[in-house]
């Protein structure tokens, strides 16, 4: 049997005491992540390209309380040798087998807007080496890690509550001029990838379920102050969104930790929920002035 430790109070998410795994741990949404599965009680890998200093100051400021329930791994999605030695890792570690991956890590370039035709390889590769090529390999591992630590016990044991949270995104969804790279690679994580794991990952374990999450806009330094001019805070925000606002990274946070209970979702799989607001698409002709 599983044991479960937590210091925090018993909530609706039922999450308290299960290890979960949040790869891009540092960025906007993802250390957002880590402060809210921290607070349901959950124990956290944060694992991140670059090093975590000061834990204290990024995840729960000085709140003690936390700092047993986290622990801080490095490594690089994109390279399969790195994320199955960190996924084996935080397997191995006082937090025990891991029960929930929230495979958030990403990057795009919100600088440059290139149309296809003039798309270089290199960028292409560069984005889907991380979001498309990154995320399969984190899925990959964390499953592989799951089955060991069901056969390790033997006897039809399953993992409570293994489920995984993807970050995909409205590009996926509506495609987004001069960023063709990006779309196509979160399109294939969201709906080709997700629905496909979904009817996989019931034969390793029959409760375990896979979603995805679709931001659209979210106040974070990876848009770089794209949206600080009006005019393009209209067009790309806000004449789309039925809120006519912007999420912010607990926004996307919550739904992750939703979508992670069995208690709260335990009957959602394959689903793509979108944190957008109420987008219904994107301008294609803005104003010929600007």
């Amino acid at each position: 049997m599983e044991s479960r430790t937590t210091t925090a109070r018993p909530s609706f998410l039922g999450l308290g005491g299960l290890h979960v795994l949040i790869t891009g741990s540092t960025g906007g949404i993802g250390s957002e992540a880590v402060r809210e599965l921290l607070g349901q009680g959950c124990n956290v890998t944060a694992v991140d390209i670059r090093p975590v200093k000061e834990p204290s100051s990024l995840f729960y400021a000085n709140n003690l309380e936390y700092s047993v329930q986290l622990q801080t791994l490095e490594a690089d999605i994109s390279s399969e040798a790195s994320i199955k030695t960190a996924i084996e890792t935080a397997a191995a570690s006082r937090f025990g087998p891991i029960n929930v991956l929230i495979a958030n890590a990403g990057i795009t370039d919100e600088l440059n807007h290139i149309p296809i035709w003039e798309l270089p390889l290199e960028h292409w590769d560069r984005i889907n080496n991380v979001n498309y090529r990154g995320t399969f390999l984190t899925i990959k591992h964390f499953l592989a890690a799951a089955k060991r630590a069901q056969d390790d016990v033997g006897n039809g044991h399953q993992l409570e509550n293994l489920a995984i949270v993807v970050t995909g995104s409205e590009c996926g969804k509506f495609g987004q001029e001069g960023h063709v790279d990006y779309a196509t690679g979160k399109a294939g994580l969201q709906y080709g990838l997700v629905r496909t794991v979904k009817n996989e990952i019931i034969r390793l374990n029959s409760l375990a379920r896979i979603n995805a999450v679709a931001p659209g806009w979210v106040n974070t330094p990876l848009i770089d102050g794209r949206l600080d001019d009006k005019f393009e805070a209209w067009a790309e925000a806000h004449s789309t969104v039925a809120l006519k606002k912007i999420a912010e990274p607990t926004d996307v946070a919550r739904t992750m930790a939703f979508l992670a209970s069995h208690r709260a979702a335990g009957h959602i799989s394959g689903q793509v929920l979108s944190v957008d607001g109420g987008m219904d698409g994107r301008l294609i002709f803005k104003h010929p002035d600007q």
